[in-house]
């Protein structure tokens, strides 16, 4: 049971990853849009 638990956080982890991934993919065009200089969340230029 504890192998399927980890494999399966594992799995949680990489779909954040990936929509995490996504939503900067989204933030970056719309600041391409606007033309802005864009900080991320973070404070990184992007």
């Amino acid at each position: 049971m504890q192998k399927w638990d980890d494999r399966l956080r594992l799995t949680v982890n990489q779909t954040e990853k990936l929509h995490d991934r996504t939503e900067a993919q989204k933030t970056r065009r719309k600041c391409l849009m606007t033309g802005r200089k864009c900080k991320k969340p973070d404070g990184n230029a992007i």
